[in-house]
């Protein structure tokens, strides 16, 4: 059979075969959760207040209207997702959670799919994203833990996807602007982090819809039906701890400075002592210059692993720098390999031993190979004026803004990885056309 024959055979049949890859990644995910699903409460850590929470949805009827249960700090959406869950399939049942989470997971390699084709426009390049992101490590690795990321994952590629159909219409209405801001509260109210993304969300207004005046016209109306869906949430806020707070206590507080938790994000100076933040408990073992020198007189008085009983013989210190800060979250977010050990800057100190040899080479493989290719993508759609690629590029560019000033972590890019997939996909076949074109055969659209 013919290439050309063979896609006309998967066009005719389109909805089948995305059917039958569905359903063989979600077999995958039921026998990854089967194998490493987390079913240990003493390893619980975030999950223990997610499940608290539901439990509270349940139990507790003054649970909308009091601060005064344990995972109150949390968000809600995840909470009453698993609170659903238990009401239906019994309390404390994570196997149904995680069952729930893979089905999730797996819809969300459909939107990624169908996001592809609307924006880049090709089938093997929708094909290449979803099979990626189907054995993609870190879209497996929080299906089988209580905890929200899964959801995220979902609520963010299914915004992106919403936006997109909404700026291909031709004649815009205020009622294809209520999903997307359905989506985009549910995501809000699920991380408040990603209230970050509202101001930068006018940029995609401005890029995809034209003239100028309807485009802002657009994005307030949006603005306008996520404030409206939002108001509930804070005048439950006002009632439970009688001060204006969107969505979380962890968020935006009006009231008072929110910021006074993590004063230490965004201060310039260098920072000379080890302290608790509101994110990180500090290392109170920071090996001193005594214990340094003991060390390299070959003793081990605090009695330390090997590896950083070596960490301490190079000298590797926790940066005091801003700079110094900066670089180590960055890197520690974006870079796919990571080879050394280290400590994390002041005012945290935490020793970071580097992932092993078998997890940088999956990471360097699965996310690592994507980045090139995904910036030539980049490059190659703004060069040809591709204005749907910022669809893409735009969640990718706000999620490093906001780490960049705040801290990075790879569990917080990996909500960006599916727009990744997509470009990295994209310019492996800029790539294979150039290639063939050697030949004079390109691969079809």
């Amino acid at each position: 059979m013919s290439y050309g024959n063979l896609k006309s055979h998967f066009i005719r049949n389109e909805k089948l075969y995305l059917i039958a890859i569905m359903l063989f990644f979600f077999l995958f995910r039921l026998a990854y959760i089967h194998q490493f699903g987390n079913f240990d409460t003493s390893t619980f850590k975030d999950a223990t207040c997610y499940n608290n929470y539901a439990k509270a949805v349940l139990h507790n009827p003054n649970w909308l209207t009091s601060k005064d249960f344990d995972g109150s700090v949390s968000e809600p959406v995840y909470p009453i997702f698993v609170a659903i869950i238990y009401s239906i399939f019994g309390e404390d049942n994570y196997f149904a959670v995680y069952v729930v989470q893979a089905l999730i997971s797996t819809i969300l390699l459909l939107l990624l799919y169908q996001l592809t084709m609307i924006v880049v426009n090709r089938r093997l390049v929708a094909l290449m994203s979803m099979i990626w992101a189907g054995f993609y490590l870190f879209y497996l690795r929080w299906i089988g833990e209580v905890l929200r990321e899964v959801v995220i994952y979902f609520l963010l590629v299914l915004l992106f996807y919403q936006l997109a159909l909404f700026f291909q219409r031709e004649k815009l209405s205020i009622k294809h602007l209520i999903l997307p801001s359905i989506t985009y509260t549910l995501l809000n109210h699920t991380d408040g982090r990603y209230l970050v993304y509202a101001p930068f969300l006018i940029i995609l207004f401005l890029i995809n819809i034209k003239p100028f005046r309807k485009a802002v016209m657009q994005y307030i109306l949006f603005g306008i039906m996520v404030i409206f869906l939002t108001i509930p949430r804070v005048v439950r806020n006002y009632i439970a701890y009688k001060e204006v707070i969107i969505v979380s206590e962890l968020n935006i507080n009006l009231s008072k400075s929110e910021l006074s938790t993590r004063e230490y994000l965004l201060n310039t100076a260098p920072i000379d002592s080890l302290y608790t933040t509101f994110d990180y408990k500090h290392n109170p073992n920071y090996p001193t210059e005594i214990e340094r020198t003991k060390v390299l007189e070959g003793y081990n008085p605090n009695h330390r692993s090997n590896a950083e009983l070596q960490a301490i013989k190079e000298g590797k210190r926790a940066s005091k720098s801003w700079f110094g800060r900066k670089w180590y979250f960055f890197r520690l977010m974006w870079f796919p390999v990571i080879l050394s050990d280290s400590y994390f800057p002041y005012p945290v100190g935490q020793f970071y031993q580097h992932p092993s040899v078998q997890h940088n080479i999956l990471t360097a493989t699965e996310y690592g190979l994507l980045l090139p290719f995904a910036l030539l993508a980049m490059i190659n759609g703004f060069i040809k004026r591709k204005y749907k690629y910022s669809i893409l590029c735009l969640p990718i560019f706000i999620q490093m803004f906001i780490h960049f000033f705040a801290f990075g972590i790879v569990r917080y890019r990996v909500p960006i990885d599916g727009f990744l997939i997509i470009l990295g996909c994209t310019g492996i076949v800029i790539c294979l056309d150039l290639l063939y074109k050697q030949v004079r055969f390109r691969l079809p659209t």
